[in-house]
């Protein structure tokens, strides 16, 4: 409890006692008198003005109070500036949630609709979705998701637009820094320096407890190492957010409090899951994804260059140089095809000559 909050509420409790006790000595002399026992008393209970020799020894007690709570609370240890951020958090965070399946059904298919070769990554959301409807949670919780597969498909792309039809923040943290598993977990005692790792930093922020947090290309991920030559990867450092019994009660080593982190959407994508250790595999639901066909990349080209106010013409000639790249044996991606249709916005802003 603060000081001040502690002085205001001892200030109050003595003008109370202070109200009772001349309410007690007066009383005879109403009876008597016939007249109001508080008239002409100048006493704090009445004009409520506290004596400054009262007030200097309950601002004393105050102080008192409050140190003594300060060093018994498991809060003492923090700055001002951690503190302000944890005390944010004193009702709780918001979670997010799905009202009814028929809601569930109408994000999955508006998922679909932008995504279709992500088809087994979008089942595995609506059945979450389903689920946590069907159980009656107070919010949507989705079970870590690997999605493997060639670069460029829209994996990271995928996430961030579950996110956005979900409601709640999307994040995607690249794997491949070699101080990654601090941006996760935060400097533990022992490294230099101090910082809150990013996704308890994002709950702090927004004070929304089930984000998406997307790790793009954790088969890249580097390993940090200290001072004293410990290593700390970033596939160990996931291990205690992607179960949920020890996410639940997961210990900030910056902060040296428990947060539940439980409820925190993980989607991890890679290139190579091969490379990835067992404990993080054995965590997830596991998506293998191909790279697009010819098809499905000409109707994102449709859909994206429509979106884009394209004249047909350009979609054409883009989805003619798809075709031809396919027919020489290159594999094109979503990034090509991103690549062409900002060309082709680029020519038709060009002034034309006559």
């Amino acid at each position: 409890m603060k000081e001040a909050a502690i002085f205001d509420r001892l200030i109050a409790h003595w003008q109370k006692l202070r109200s009772r006790s001349v309410t007690d000595t007066l009383a005879p002399r109403q009876a008597c008198t016939g007249t109001d026992p508080l008239s002409g008393w100048d006493s704090p209970a009445v004009s409520s003005d506290v004596p400054a020799s009262v007030r200097r020894r309950i601002r004393t007690w105050a102080e008192r109070i409050a140190a003594y709570h300060a060093r018994n609370s498991r809060l003492a240890h923090l700055s001002k500036e951690d503190l302000a951020r944890v005390e944010q958090l004193s009702r709780g965070a918001t979670v997010a949630g799905i009202a009814t399946p028929d809601k569930a059904d109408e994000l999955a298919a508006s998922l679909h609709a932008d995504f279709p070769w992500m088809a087994e990554a979008t089942t595995a959301v609506w059945n979450a979705m389903r689920r946590s409807v069907v159980s009656g949670e107070i919010g949507f919780r989705l079970e870590p998701l690997l999605l493997d597969g060639p670069p460029g498909i829209g994996k990271s792309s995928w996430a961030r637009a579950l996110a956005r039809l979900l409601g709640v923040e999307g994040i995607v943290f690249d794997a491949t820094g070699e101080q990654a598993s601090f941006g996760i977990t935060g400097l533990q005692i022992g490294w230099s320096g101090s910082i809150i790792g990013r996704p308890l930093d994002l709950i702090l922020r927004t004070k929304g407890a089930n984000p998406i947090f997307v790790i793009d290309e954790i088969d890249k991920a580097g390993t940090a190492r200290s001072s004293k030559d410990a290593s700390f990867g970033l596939a160990e450092a996931l291990l205690p957010f992607l179960e949920k019994s020890s996410a639940a009660s997961w210990n900030c080593p910056t902060l040296r409090l428990p947060f539940d982190m439980s409820w925190i959407g993980w989607v991890l994508t890679s290139n190579d899951m091969n490379v990835l250790p067992d404990p993080l595999i054995n965590r997830c639901t596991v998506v293998r994804l191909q790279n697009l066909t010819l098809a499905q990349l000409q109707a994102f080209a449709d859909r994206e260059g429509r979106r884009r106010g394209l004249q047909e013409m350009s979609i054409d000639a883009v989805n003619h140089a798809l075709a031809s790249a396919i027919s020489r044996g290159v594999v094109p991606n979503l990034r090509t095809v991103t690549r062409r249709l900002d060309h082709a916005l680029v020519l038709e802003s060009l002034p034309r000559w006559h």
